[in-house]
């Protein structure tokens, strides 16, 4: 009725009524209905509202009996976005494999197969692809894994989407504090990290430089925080104009890089917040890899879902990328 009168205020509210149900549905049927619904109003702000919530949430979706009956261009809108949360791109092209073939497609429909960012699928898997199905695609995952930046320049350009990575959390490109964790931390002070009890929210990890295999074996350390407490910032000798609070910056670099190459080689980190360990409810980013600059979550007012248990999971997430500029 909000939509059909364009009561914009009522719109807006109807839209903050649906986020709070969109986390009620482990099922992902009520959510694709929202977003339906939003479709046929032509109620942008919803569809956005539902959209955020699949992306940030994609592989229980992709793994969830609602997926291979999602229309078509649901599907699609999801796969041309950057903020999808999973594994690895190999998670979305086995899905669409999957949806497809509920369909009785033996291959992916080549409007859906250009979205899948084949240079971001790990290399151990391209090699398992089907060759003669997928062998263009295929082939431009492989050149992007061997190939120097140098010779890459003109494709990272011109289909600069396909290079992007999504936010993924497969190994080793994140770190994870759970909710167990946090919980265990607020009440006792300790936080157990391979076997040792230490006084703080804090740990380090490898990655490789970069996520084309041609980076492999060049590898550097990140140290990750959580702030739950006064303390921990007071510990630490840093501002926290609000709690809680995550860090992530580079540690040590293990490379002997060129410089013009390290400089072509940045960052995009991201949070996931998890509720609960069940779903992803907030998605923040790291302004600087090198500094030391916090991120803070938003209050529970502003937060775009909520999380009424307030049990925390906080997965810090390296997304490297190649730089034109």
């Amino acid at each position: 009725m909000a939509s059909d009168w364009h009561v914009t205020e009522l719109q807006n509210e109807a839209a903050n009524v649906f986020q709070l149900f969109l986390p009620e549905d482990p099922t992902f049927l009520s959510q694709s209905s929202f977003w339906q619904y939003a479709v046929h109003k032509g109620d942008q702000a919803l569809q956005e509202v539902c959209l955020r919530y699949l992306a940030w949430n994609c592989e229980p979706l992709i793994l969830s009996p609602a997926w291979t009956s999602l229309p078509f261009d649901l599907v699609r809108t999801l796969l041309s976005r950057s903020d999808l949360v999973l594994r690895n791109e190999t998670v979305v092209f086995q899905g669409v494999e999957k949806w497809a073939a509920a369909r009785g497609n033996t291959t992916i429909p080549e409007n859906l197969l250009k979205l899948i960012r084949f240079p971001m699928i790990p290399v151990e898997d391209l090699y398992k692809l089907d060759v003669a199905q997928y062998s263009t695609s295929k082939l431009q995952g492989f050149q992007f894994n061997a190939l120097p930046f140098s010779m890459l320049v003109s494709d990272l350009t011109e289909h600069q989407n396909i290079y992007e990575s999504r936010i993924y959390f497969g190994r080793p490109w994140s770190f994870l504090f759970s909710s167990q964790e946090v919980r265990t931390y607020k009440q006792s002070d300790k936080y157990i990290l391979q076997g040792q009890n230490i006084n703080s929210l804090t740990s380090d990890f490898l990655t490789p430089v970069h996520n084309s295999a041609f980076f492999a074996f060049q590898n550097m350390r990140w140290i990750a925080r959580v702030f739950i407490k006064t303390e921990d910032c007071t510990r630490e000798s840093v501002t926290c104009s609000s709690l809680p609070a995550v860090g992530l910056k580079i540690q040590e670099k293990q490379n002997n890089l060129p410089s013009d190459l390290e400089e072509r080689i940045r960052y995009r980190n991201k949070l996931i917040v998890r509720c609960e360990g069940r779903y992803v409810f907030h998605v923040g980013e790291f302004i600087d890899a090198d500094s030391d600059s916090l991120l803070f979550l938003p209050s529970s007012a502003e937060e775009i879902y909520p999380c009424h248990s307030n049990l925390f999971s906080y997965q810090v997430v390296v997304r490297p990328h190649y730089s034109t500029d």
